[in-house]
Formats: structure tokens, C-alpha cells, sequence
């Protein structure tokens, strides 16, 4: 039997990866790469509930994609890391190409 010894860093990359697969997260960061905003204005943006916008922007900030900056009673969100942010620009071309039907352009293709 073959033991594989699973490092931190693993682990850590792991979890980023698993975090940045989210096509939902991908779009948060889409949108925080054109300005920083808060939970509640990401809410609207993405017509979900606190609670939900809340779970998925945590995820993000353990990641490192994200970075939270508290404002008087409100965190501000901010892309931090842009290298990763820019493979995530990437992942949501391709998942908008396959599985939402659409060309690089953004038009429907049928």
C-alpha cells in the first residue's frame, strides 16, 4: 500500500480550487474587479439573500481572492489577488461558452 503524505499547501490549494469552481463566486469577482462593494449591494446586484451573498463572499476571502475591509458597520469586498482573479476570468468565459450557450462576444449561439 502507497501512502501519500498531503501537505498543508495542498490542502490550501485544494480548497481555492474548489472555491474559485463556483460559477456564482467567479461572477462576484467579475463584478469586485470593476469596484470594491459591500455585502448588501452585491446582494442586489445578484438578487440573493444576505445570508447567501454572506456564505460565498467568506469563501472568497479565505481563498485570498478576496480581501474584506471593514467601513464603520459595513465590510467592504476588493479583488486582491489579480492573478487569480484573471484565471477566474478565464473559468467564467468558458462556463459562459459551454454551459450558458454563449460565444466570447456574449451572443446567444444556438
Amino acid at each position: 500500500m502507497t501512502h501519500v503524505r498531503v501537505q498543508e499547501n495542498d490542502i490550501n490549494t485544494f480548497e481555492t480550487n474548489r472555491t474559485l469552481a463556483d460559477p456564482l463566486r467567479v461572477s462576484i469577482i467579475e463584478v469586485l474587479q470593476q469596484s470594491p462593494m459591500t455585502m448588501v449591494e452585491l446582494s442586489e446586484v445578484f438578487n440573493l439573500d444576505e445570508r447567501l451573498m454572506r456564505y460565498h463572499l467568506q469563501r472568497l476571502v479565505r481563498s485570498g481572492v478576496v480581501s474584506e475591509r471593514w467601513l464603520g458597520k459595513y465590510a467592504q469586498y476588493a479583488v486582491t489577488n489579480e492573478a487569480a482573479a484573471s484565471a477566474c476570468h478565464v473559468l467564467y468565459q468558458l462556463w459562459a461558452e459551454q454551459v450558458v450557450g454563449r460565444n466570447a462576444a456574449g451572443t446567444m449561439t444556438l
